[in-house]
């Protein structure tokens, strides 16, 4: 039996990305000294703005290792010398420091997205849509409540995987019974350790591990025994909505997933025809669903809305200029903490792909 949950109305969100993602993260930008408005339009279907013209993303760096000045150089005066309203990402844990950093330097506002191993506090020009990893937490521990999982083990994959379900070991009393934790370990063969954890008689499992990975080890927990009617799995990646489980559908193992795009909403269709459209008019077809429509894609898109929408309100009491910045100067972009502030104030309207209505950073 399948069964998706999402307990948590605070953390649910919206989302669909127009651009890849790039380990040094995505830029918004404008023509240097233009004056006029930033050239937004609405959706035909929706209403919502859109970027267009002077507004729009594009990657940061051109697919090649940089050095921190270089690519620090390559992000913010690209050769045509173009401004810079915003930094959307990167995911990467390594390079999101010298982005921050120059973004703070620069008073450039960084959106950024991804989940956060050690939690920080945002900075003067930095925002993280990403619901945060003890709230998310917390979810894991209400989802395992509502199921009156009394004993469990828990079975990741990495060490960030440990990180994310630490709120789960918190939340237990000494006196309730002890919670087995068990690494899946290097290679793509995981039977022995599954083996193991069959053998314990534990029928409660909360898997984390990468979602490309779920479908292999569910199917090697079947060869050994571990998808039968009395066995149940939580499993906490939150794009598991994406994964085709076909095979798994007549077996009567509960599987429990939790996500943060609900696909069956009008917004989330709305969003998809809109993706589409402007795909077809560049004569490129775009296969994607509101059913895979993942988590990373949603707060990108989430974080463009949200800046579109501050840069308007800033927009209406301020003449906005975008200027070609260089890391050895001492130029800053004159509206960035403005800017970044109207995005800490804007009521950003996020009930198209989530359960909640409004949410402030």
């Amino acid at each position: 039996m399948s069964r998706s949950l999402a307990p948590h109305t605070q953390m649910t969100c919206r989302g669909l990305s127009y651009a890849r993602t790039h380990p040094f993260g995505h830029i918004a930008q404008g023509r240097p000294e233009e004056a006029p408005r930033p050239d937004f339009r609405r959706s035909v279907s929706t209403g919502r703005w859109q970027r267009q013209s002077n507004a729009h993303l594009y990657e940061a760096c051109a697919g090649r290792a940089c050095p921190c000045r270089r690519t620090s150089g390559r992000v913010l005066t690209p050769e045509h010398q173009i401004g810079i309203a915003a930094i959307f990402g990167p995911q990467s844990t390594t390079s999101g420091g010298i982005v921050r950093s120059i973004c703070e330097t620069l008073e450039i506002p960084n959106l950024q997205t991804n989940w956060r191993v050690c939690p920080r506090p945002d900075t003067r020009c930095q925002l993280n849509l990403h619901p945060d990893p003890d709230v998310l937490a917390r979810a894991y521990v209400d989802v395992i409540k509502f199921l009156n999982w009394k004993t469990f083990t828990i079975v990741y994959e990495s060490n960030e995987g440990l990180k994310r379900l630490q709120e789960i070991l918190k939340a237990r009393n000494p006196s309730d019974p002890s919670i087995v934790v068990r690494q899946l370990g290097e290679g793509t063969d995981y039977r022995t350790v599954l083996k193991e954890i069959h053998e314990s008689s534990e029928t409660h499992i909360v898997l984390d591990c990468d979602t490309d990975h779920l479908v292999s080890i569910l199917r090697q927990a079947r060869e050994v025994n571990m998808m039968g009617d009395y066995e149940s799995y939580l499993l906490t990646s939150l794009d598991a909505h994406t994964v085709d489980f076909k095979e798994f559908q007549y077996i009567q193992t509960n599987i429990t997933t939790l996500r943060l795009v609900d696909p069956t909403r009008l917004e989330v269709q709305n969003a998809i025809y809109d993706w589409r459209y402007g795909e077809l008019r560049y004569e490129r077809k775009l296969d994607i669903s509101p059913e895979t429509v993942k988590l990373e894609a949603a707060l990108l898109y989430d974080a463009v809305n949200l800046f579109a929408q501050a840069l308007h309100q800033l927009d209406e009491t301020n003449s906005i200029h975008t200027r070609p910045l260089k890391c050895d100067s001492d130029n800053t972009w004159q509206h960035g903490f403005s800017l970044r502030n109207y995005m800490k104030l804007v009521s950003c309207r996020l009930d198209g792909f989530s359960l909640r209505n409004y949410m402030k950073l």
